[in-house]
């Protein structure tokens, strides 16, 4: 899990050239005045979609891990909680990998962080890492946000 300031996307240049254009590119754009769509920048290398969600109760959800792809989430409006594990101890697959969706979701309650990101800032989950987007910590709300997927793996 890495967490940054979108401004500073350069400080984040080890990560190699996809993770670079992406950030870069998020960097240079207007976010709010981006359509809820999916956009494609490189192929299955590296895209974005921009949506709405409703938070939910951590109890309502499951981690979830990929096992190709990198997520870079930007929570743009509302309040939206992270919830994060370090690993896979202590939980349970869920469910069978869906390759489609390169996501294979895992139940427990693990070692979870909670926490949320400020405006202008960016969370990176790497594969494998399991983690719960979307969270409530009390009462559930509309969130407007990106999720980036980065290709790590083949």
């Amino acid at each position: 899990m890495i967490m940054g300031e979108l401004k500073h996307y350069d400080y984040f240049s080890g990560l190699g050239k996809n993770f670079m254009a992406g950030l870069k590119f998020l960097a240079d754009k207007d976010l709010d005045a981006l359509e809820n769509k999916k956009y494609i920048l490189d192929g299955d290398n590296l895209y974005f979609e921009v949506s709405d969600i409703t938070t939910k109760n951590s109890s309502e959800k499951l981690f979830e891990i990929h096992k190709k792809y990198a997520d870079i989430h930007i929570t743009l409006k509302g309040l939206e909680f992270y919830g994060f594990n370090k690993d896979l101890t202590n939980l349970t697959q869920s469910g069978e990998y869906n390759q489609i969706q390169d996501t294979l979701f895992y139940a427990g309650a693990g070692d979870k962080f909670n926490f949320n990101l400020p405006a202008g800032y960016f969370m990176i989950f790497m594969p494998n890492e399991p983690h719960k987007p979307g969270l409530c910590l009390e009462n559930s709300g509309n969130v407007h946000k990106i999720v980036m997927k980065v290709k790590v793996y083949d």
